[in-house]
């Protein structure tokens, strides 16, 4: 067992590093114009109405700016970028050049949200809640590593752990 423990160590390893250099931070937030609020603090009344009750993150926690079509400025990291595709110009090679569409909104759902300091009082407009996605790796370079949820990783874990029990299990004869 012990031989074989550094090379199930390094596929482990390697594994992890293949999955974490793909990286891509995805979320959801209240979206209200071109700002996402990602911080949620939990279900509040809108205004006071109990009846009225809405998701509410952090109007002063972190947020990501949207970059819509404005013109093509290039993919910017950070930022949750959506624009169609098309052609720019560029001025060294003397010709147009393509560009893909890039919607990094991945949905907006129908629960209702809002932006608020606290959960009792409410002082943003309503919006709905959207899934996003950020730093495509396609495009940056330096995205920073995300933790690897093991609920979406549970095939690797089964894998190895018969892979230790298959040769623990042929090396004891254990089986009849």
């Amino acid at each position: 067992m012990r031989k074989y423990l550094k090379y199930i160590v390094a596929v482990v390893l390697v594994l992890i590093s293949v999955f974490m250099a793909k990286a891509q931070s995805t979320g959801a937030g209240c979206r209200i114009g071109d700002i996402v609020y990602t911080q949620h603090l939990g279900k509040g009344t809108y205004y006071g109405n109990t009846n009225d009750m809405v998701e509410v993150y952090n109007l002063n926690g972190p947020t990501l700016l949207v970059v819509n079509e404005h013109g093509y400025a290039g993919y910017e990291c950070g930022r949750i970028n959506v624009y169609s595709a098309g052609k720019r110009w560029d001025a060294p090679s003397h010709s147009e050049i393509p560009y893909p569409a890039v919607n990094e909104i991945l949905a907006t759902t129908s629960t209702v949200c809002t932006a608020s300091p606290n959960t009792t009082t409410t002082a943003g407009g309503k919006a709905y809640v959207v899934n996003y996605a950020v730093n495509n790796p396609t495009y940056c370079n330096n995205t920073p590593p995300m933790g690897l949820p093991i609920d979406d990783y549970a095939w690797a874990f089964v894998l190895i752990v018969g892979a230790i029990g298959g040769i623990i299990i042929s090396r004891k004869g254990i089986l009849v």
